[in-house]
């Protein structure tokens, strides 16, 4: 009676689940081949507070994805461009790049990540390492990425400490190489189409989420 009892400790039969405070991206594909690639971000909590008539989801509630300063673009990221000025009927400027990625036709991969402006980096770093070099799906998801975002003017490397010949001539180059943080870069959940009902889901390790199977 004299002591405050924690809430944690009254949930012993209440199972308590680590809710994200992320964009959140899913890639779904069923046993026909059909794919959906879903980036969806909020922002402040609970967004807007409005749902969509009929859908049930909520709107974001982000301004600051619009240009607060017009014309004014600074070293530190600051983007004053005309195009991204706040006007009715406009949408903001957005770095989310949910992706299909599809050959002859047919769908091989499903991907997308949180991230703001590394999305797109997060992204190509996955692609490049599946069809350009060839990588397993797993591997290519857990390798490190890297991001530039044109300002500020710099390079942020998940892993440098790894590379240091790499980050080296980069230096040599004149590149600033900066560890990626305070979290890792993405969360790109992601299925591989090996062949015909024949799907790898990844889950990456980076935040949180787990790739799942329902059987037909």
């Amino acid at each position: 009676m004299s002591k405050a009892t924690r809430s944690r400790e009254l949930s012993v039969d209440i199972p308590l689940s680590q809710e994200g405070e992320d964009t959140t991206h899913l890639s779904i594909i069923d046993h026909n081949g059909m794919a959906v690639a879903n980036t969806y971000t909020l922002e402040r909590l609970w967004g807007s507070r409005i749902v969509v008539k009929n859908m049930g989801f909520l709107l974001n509630n982000n301004m600051f994805g619009f240009n607060l300063f017009p014309g004014v673009t600074d070293i530190n990221g600051t983007i004053g461009t005309p195009a991204n000025t706040i006007a009715p009927g406009k949408r903001m400027v957005s770095s989310m790049t949910p992706t299909i990625v599809a050959r002859d036709g047919r769908v091989k991969l499903v991907t997308g990540s949180p991230g703001t402006r590394a999305i797109p980096n997060t992204l190509l770093c996955i692609l490049v390492s599946l069809f350009d070099f060839g990588m397993p799906a797993r591997a290519a998801i857990e390798a490190s990425r890297f991001s530039h975002e044109w300002f500020p003017d710099q390079i942020s490397f998940e892993t440098p400490e790894l590379y240091p010949d790499l980050v080296t001539s980069l230096n040599e180059m004149g590149h600033a190489i900066v560890r990626t943080g305070p979290r890792p870069q993405g969360d790109a959940h992601s299925i591989w189409v090996v062949g015909p009902n024949h799907y790898v889901g990844v889950a990456d390790g980076r935040r949180n989420g787990k790739a799942a199977a329902l059987g037909y």
